[in-house]
């Protein structure tokens, strides 16, 4: 079986799919990260939010369509990183 943590590659290996694949495994290694964390409940929803972007993300890359795989990875991980960000800090 495939290495979760290593960045999973479409067929299509172009350097677009690349660092969308690359992101989206960054992301979803915040994500295993923050479930060891004790989380507020509105963080616990905006992890959510961030593994459903990653999820859409992935689904679309498989397709092979970059473009709409692109924008739910950038939300995914920007969303991702505020929580894990604020986790820290306790706000």
């Amino acid at each position: 079986p495939p290495d979760p943590h290593e960045p999973r590659l479409t067929d299509d290996d172009s350097p677009e799919a690349r660092a969308i694949s690359e992101k989206l495994t960054r992301t979803e290694a915040i994500l295993r990260l923050l479930q060891r964390r004790s989380l507020t409940t509105e963080q616990k929803e905006q992890a959510a939010a961030a593994l459903a972007f990653v999820n859409k993300s992935r689904k679309a890359l498989d397709e092979g369509d970059h473009r709409r795989a692109a924008v739910p990875a950038d939300k995914g991980s920007i969303l991702a990183q505020e929580v894990r960000d604020s986790s820290r800090t306790g706000r």
